[in-house]
């Protein structure tokens, strides 16, 4: 197992068998089992801003996070791009609190698989977070 100070964040290797040796109360909860890595959190309370902030803080191991997210998203996205050919990409709900941190690195992979006509689709955070659905929906409503 290897510790985040800042962050909170346990890195089990290869296995949840691993992820079962983390003493009692700290680490029980999947936050992304990536490549044969599973990221855990001491508990509840960790958060992608958490996260977003030990990046900044230079944290290696939320480092490590963020770059194995962003190269996985980033990729993704480029595949989607190649079909709908976007604008833009807003990302939003709990993961954009982390802030451009997770665009930065999504944005980074992105450029590097997309096709050359999509390269410029620009990434954004959403300006409503979690509310986005709520805004959603009533204007469905109200026409």
């Amino acid at each position: 197992l290897r510790r985040s100070p800042s962050a909170s964040i346990v890195l089990a290797e290869a296995s949840t068998a691993a992820a079962a040796a983390a003493p009692a109360g700290e680490g029980v909860d999947v936050l992304a089992p990536l490549e044969g890595k599973f990221y855990l959190v001491k508990d509840n309370s960790e958060s992608p801003k958490k996260v977003g902030d030990a990046v900044k803080a230079g944290d290696e191991l939320a480092i490590e996070v963020a770059e194995q997210f962003g190269e996985i998203l980033g990729k993704t996205l480029s595949v989607i791009a190649a079909v709908v050919d976007p604008e833009a990409f807003v990302i939003g709900g709990g993961v954009s609190k982390a802030g451009t941190v997770v665009t930065d690195y999504i944005e980074k992979n992105y450029k590097s698989y997309a096709f050359h006509a999509c390269k410029d689709a620009a990434f954004k955070l959403a300006t409503l977070g979690n509310d986005a659905g709520i805004f959603g929906s009533a204007r469905l409503v109200l026409g």
